[in-house]
């Protein structure tokens, strides 16, 4: 039931602009049954859902109710190191991700020690005075509300559910717990799919749907307010800081695509993948995808793993690995059609639509990747650069105000990281063929005929990605 793996190419700019104004139209002349059409998450979709999806779903149920019955509900709720194992294998069990979520990104500990916080915050949201106050924001949600998963019925106007008015609640919530922050734009995609995985979208009665809209509210502040701390600030300082460490890495681990996409006028693609960060992938990747990739960020935030140190780490390689999906596609893109590689990396991984390709982009994120202990280090190098006021100003999504002297600084450091890092791989590997040669015996040559060289994990690109993806299909067929 699985449609074949490959890597879909982005369409010609009219193509693709024809094909959104042709839209309404399109949709409008589907049959009921297609409407109806929906994934595991209630989204709208052009066909039905993968049974290889509902399969590993399955499996994942069966394999945490294993776990619990052999180490119980605390190996679960703790993150043990085989929980975090079932993690990357096939995800959280969707009947326990709303209680797992809550307990590893802290929400439920905030939920906890504010009783009252969440309506009180409501109620303040509702005063007329305190609205007036903060008129801009105030407004800033209500534009954003119906720009939130249009395609799910739960976030149209008039659903009986009042998704809508929910939503409103949270973000508004958000203004009155710190005004200086307030709301910002793209926490309404994060917020939206909290009300999903607390399942504020399917029947529920009244006590249950309170407590759930809270959990939502908590889920997200947990998210926004400290697992990706700085993200969403009028500074923006967090993403400047992670944005600049990402195109550091990009640099060093996929050295031809980066040098191919400075060609191309894009020496640092900032602007083109800051809404996979702000987003954390909702509404960027195929419902179920970032939900997987969540389940990691969650596990790694949880006390670290194997799978990270923290959140934004989980973030990056998930990145790294869509980059390396269609690098083929953007080395292929001439100059005089560098829109097409813009479009190319706004479109990656929304083909990751069944559980071998979303295996796959996982594999890719976590093993082919390979380590990334410098992040930590970048980012305090790079706020030291730059001063603590402004933060990371070297990347192109910059602050009002940000000066030119610190944009400097930090562009400084990005380029000092990215030497550092390429000079210490090389004389790694280096060091390891010279300890190779040294131990091949004498009259053998350095390639054996007829059996591949096994590369370094850290030496991922496209092409790697490309030969696993056709391994992946000839099992699948």
């Amino acid at each position: 039931g699985c449609p074949p793996v490959g890597i879909r190419l982005p369409l010609p700019l009219d193509t693709k602009s024809s094909a959104v104004q042709e839209e309404p139209a399109r949709r409008s002349t589907r049959t009921m049954a297609q409407q109806q059409e929906r994934d595991l998450w209630g989204f709208d979709v052009d066909g039905p859902v993968p049974e290889c999806l509902i399969e590993i779903r399955a499996r994942s149920e069966r394999e945490w109710a294993a776990l619990v019955a052999s180490s119980g509900e605390d190996a679960c709720t703790s993150g043990t190191v085989e929980a975090k194992e079932l993690v990357r294998r096939c995800g959280i069990a969707p009947s326990r991700r709303h209680e797992l979520w809550m307990v590893w990104s802290g929400a439920q500990a905030l939920k906890e020690d504010r009783l009252a916080g969440y309506n009180a915050l409501t109620l303040k949201a509702a005063e007329d005075a305190y609205r007036e106050k903060h008129t801009a924001q105030f407004e800033q949600v209500e534009v954003d509300l119906e720009r939130t998963f249009p395609e799910h019925s739960f976030f149209r106007k008039g659903d009986p559910r009042g998704g809508l008015d929910i939503l409103r609640r949270i973000l508004t919530a958000f203004i009155v717990d710190s005004p200086e922050v307030g709301y910002t734009q793209s926490m309404n995609y994060i917020a939206g799919f909290m009300m999903l995985v607390v399942n504020l979208d399917k029947p529920l009665a009244a006590e249950e749907l309170a407590s759930a809209e809270e959990d939502a509210f908590w889920l997200t502040y947990a998210l926004c307010r400290r697992a990706i701390s700085g993200y969403h600030s009028p500074d923006l300082r967090g993403l400047r800081t992670d944005l600049h460490v990402f195109n550091t890495l990009v640099a060093v681990k996929m050295t031809q695509l980066s040098e191919h996409l400075t060609q191309l006028g894009f020496p640092k693609i900032d602007f083109v993948v800051s809404r996979w960060f702000l987003c954390c992938y909702f509404g960027v990747l195929p419902a179920e995808t970032a939900v997987r990739a969540m389940d990691l960020f969650f596990a790694a935030t949880h006390g670290g793993s194997a799978l990270g140190r923290d959140g934004p780490t989980v973030l990056m390689r998930v990145g790294l690995a869509l980059l390396s999906w269609i690098e083929p596609t953007l080395l292929a893109v001439t100059p005089s059609d560098s829109i097409r590689a813009c479009m190319a990396i706004q479109e990656a991984g929304k083909d990751v639509m069944c559980a071998a390709e979303l295996d796959m982009l996982l594999f890719t994120a976590f093993e082919e990747v390979g380590e990334l202990h410098t992040i930590h280090q970048m980012r305090t190098r790079l706020d030291h650069a730059t001063g603590d006021e402004d933060g990371a100003a070297a990347t192109g999504i910059t602050a009002p105000g940000t000066g030119k002297r610190k944009r400097r600084a930090g562009a400084r450091v990005w380029e000092a990281d990215a030497a550092r890092a390429k000079t210490r791989i090389v004389t790694r590997s280096v060091a390891a063929e010279e300890q190779a040669d040294s131990q091949r015996p004498a009259g053998m040559p350095i390639s054996s005929p007829g059996k591949p060289t096994v590369k370094s994990s850290r030496r991922f690109n496209g092409h790697t990605v490309a030969a696993l993806k056709l391994s992946c299909q000839d099992n699948n067929a």
